[in-house]
């Protein structure tokens, strides 16, 4: 036993009981949370490959494992504890196992010197960390191949041909869109290019729960934009209509009117997705003041107003508002109504007829039955007011009524006088 260099020693031995302390307490960790660990990872890998087959994103599968570790975690310490093993009780195990008779707890304590340390040492166990480990390994492979192995398409599912109504829709919807010329061909990129990733999508995907929430998103979004930019057209029109025929003479009241007008309808532009090109959305930018308006002439007024009513004619049809959106001229034929009529409006016809007239029931009476009506037939009503009864009734004591037998109820019985005179006739 050499004592030349006591340091090294000492730190040799106490790395060494370290390791053995720290491999110890592995075992004992994963003899706890092993089975917890490989239930979590099935868990997870049922739930990833039943997410895979209903569309959604299998990354959701690790929930059940991230709790399935922190549940192992909790029952493990729970379980193991007083029982981890420290740098001492490694010492004392070395002791024990190679026969050292307490030399390595004495020289902790500061009794003797380290002794050297031997090339080969026991410590006591045999470990077989493949009966602990295996299970999770097989449950981690599990899991490895339900997120990356291909699932087989089934066979009662074919592959769809036909695109989903909403790409069907969003792709009608932009070409309209690209007929108008008043509207930026760069402000549809976006949505044309959103369109063609969805499409590149493999058809056996077309149809599941995300592509289609990404593909109704995305027409919402298009119909919304194109509905703001309409609005937003009409509020621009209204408002050059505010400036009057001719900015130049009008009031300045009328120019500051049409001016507020016109930067709300500005600020409507901005929050859509579709922008208007560089000259129209210029020219109304120079516009949203009343300096700006006065400074128009007629034809540079004429041309923005036939631009601005052809945009807004074209976008309110694409949005669904209707044929007629944004022309404020009356219609010649009265409204058929539903959903595609305008808001035009029909003219008011001058006639000497009103048309809340109807025929009265005699006269409809009349018309059907002419000269044919036989004794019996209903040829006419007619509504008069009731004749007032002011004769009380015949009351007894208590205020009772009295309803009188023969012939004293033709002069006594509460009867209309119509009907009281008729009656006396009767009798008489």
């Amino acid at each position: 036993m050499s004592t030349a260099n006591p340091t090294v020693m000492e730190k040799s031995w106490t790395a060494r009981a370290a390791r053995l302390s720290w491999r110890l307490n592995t075992l004992l960790f994963l003899d706890a949370a092993a089975p917890i660990l490989a239930g979590g990872l099935v868990g997870s890998a049922l739930t990833a490959i039943l997410a895979r087959t209903l569309g959604f994103d299998p990354l959701w599968a690790l929930l059940p494992a991230l709790i399935a570790l922190v549940a192992a975690s909790v029952v493990a310490v729970r379980r193991n504890k007083g029982r981890w093993w420290n740098s001492s009780d490694a010492l004392t195990r070395l002791e024990i196992a190679n026969g050292m008779e307490s030399r390595l707890s004495a020289a902790a304590a500061g009794v003797t010197q380290w002794p050297t340390e031997k090339r080969e040492l026991l410590d006591g166990y045999r470990t077989r960390f493949y009966r602990l480990t295996g299970p999770i390994a097989a449950a981690a492979t599990l899991w490895i191949a339900a997120m990356i192995v291909p699932l087989p398409a089934s066979k009662d599912q074919p592959t769809p041909t036909a695109e989903p109504l909403a790409w069907q829709q969003t792709e009608a919807l932009l070409e309209n869109l690209e007929e108008i010329e008043e509207i930026d061909p760069e402000s549809l990129t976006a949505f044309e290019q959103a369109l063609e990733q969805l499409r590149s999508r493999p058809p056996e995907e077309w149809y599941s729960h995300s592509s289609l929430e990404a593909g109704e998103s995305l027409l919402a979004n298009l119909q919304d934009s194109t509905r703001r930019m309409a609005e937003s057209l009409a509020g621009a029109d209204s408002a050059l209509g505010s400036a009057g025929e001719n900015p130049s003479q009008s009031s300045e009241a009328s120019l500051e009117q049409a001016a507020s007008e016109m930067r709300d309808a500005l600020r409507g532009m901005d929050a859509s997705q579709l922008q208007l090109g560089a000259e129209l959305s210029a020219a109304l930018q120079n516009i949203g003041t009343p300096s700006g308006l006065r400074q128009l002439s007629l034809e540079q007024l004429q041309k923005i107003q036939i631009k601005i009513l052809k945009a807004s004619e074209g976008t309110g049809k694409c949005a669904g508002l209707g044929e007629g959106f944004g022309d404020k001229a009356p219609g010649d034929e009265p409204g058929k109504g539903g959903i595609s009529r305008g808001p035009g409006t029909a003219p008011l016809s001058i006639t000497d007829r009103n048309p809340l007239e109807t025929p009265g029931i005699e006269g409809a009476l009349q018309s059907s039955l002419g000269n044919e009506a036989g004794i019996g037939d209903v040829v006419g009503t007619r509504m008069t007011a009731p004749e007032e009864n002011t004769e009380p009734f015949a009351t007894r004591a208590g205020g009772t009524a009295v309803i009188e037998a023969g012939a004293e109820a033709v002069n006594r019985q509460a009867v209309t006088p119509a009907e009281r005179a008729v009656l006396q006739r009767y009798f008489q």
